[in-house]
């Protein structure tokens, strides 16, 4: 179903299933409502999938909300996308309201940049990524949801995301129940670079740090010149040396459990206390 701008259909009752790609696509400023609806894969195609795993695109999602669109699910079952079940696009303002977002192959709900969706009483979970995903500069409601059994996070916030989120539950998650990321230099320089520059830009981040820090040792780090007359301790680097790599070889070798593992424990073991007491 394809809803286009300005275009505010009603659909009651209605099954839309064994697609290929989008159950739904609300364009730029479209509407509409759908009550009770049932959109996604049936359980057959969704093992025909599994069994043949190149016909998945992660990239599909079962509903998708162009920007500005404001359309409305009462009550409706969002399940087995081949990848994400929602995904809201910058700008949209789509509501979800007593819905059930199931068993998608990626996240239940992908909150992009500059979207406003608001997803009261709904029940998302057994998504194989996240349950809810907020993007940088995502917005949006959850109220009185509960976020349980997905993959990986039940909600997780990117740098930059101001979600609101109020009596909801999130729980029994594969990961965290809640990620929050914070804001970072290196992330954020790589997405221009990838974005507007060539690859190669990434790594010139490292020229004007190493400009500055030279400058900066040659301005303030003063020679102080200090003769310290130094000895060889040979005993205690032959006992370090012996413990370490007695230390190492059981450590490679744990999986094989061969013979010789715990007598070089107990060596690694006895050169440690012998090079403790020589120091």
């Amino acid at each position: 179903i394809t809803i286009e701008d300005n275009a505010n259909p009603v659909f009651r009752d209605t099954t839309v299933t064994e697609i290929v790609g989008r159950a739904v696509v609300a364009l730029a400023g479209a509407r509409g409502r759908f009550e009770r609806c049932t959109l996604g894969r049936d359980p057959d195609s969704v093992r025909r999938i599994e069994a043949d795993p190149w016909r998945l695109d992660p990239r599909e999602a079962v509903v998708e909300l162009g920007p500005h669109a404001s359309t409305h699910f009462d009550e409706c079952t969002i399940a087995f996308g081949q990848g994400w079940g929602v995904r809201l696009d910058s700008s949209s303002e789509g509501t979800f309201t007593g819905c059930t977002i199931h068993s998608n192959f990626g996240t239940g709900v992908l909150i992009e940049s500059g979207a406003r969706p608001v997803v009261r009483d709904s029940v998302i979970t057994r998504n194989g990524v996240d349950g809810v995903r907020v993007e940088d500069g995502g917005v949006g409601t959850l109220e009185n949801c509960t976020v349980t059994s997905n993959l990986r996070t039940g909600l997780s916030v990117m740098a930059g995301a101001d979600p609101s989120v109020r009596g909801c539950r999130i729980e029994r998650n594969g990961g965290y129940g809640v990620v929050v990321t914070s804001g970072a230099l290196g992330p954020t320089w790589g997405g221009f670079a990838a974005e507007h520059l060539h690859w190669s830009a990434i790594f010139w981040l490292n020229i004007p740090i190493c400009i500055i820090a030279a400058v900066l040792i040659g301005v303030f780090l003063t020679e102080r010149p200090i003769k310290v007359e130094h000895t060889l301790d040979a005993v205690g680097s032959l006992l370090l040396m012996t413990a370490i790599a007695a230390l190492l070889l059981p450590l490679m070798e744990a999986n094989e459990l061969r013979w010789w593992i715990l007598p070089l424990l107990a060596l690694s073991t006895l050169a440690f206390l012998l090079f403790m007491r020589q120091e």
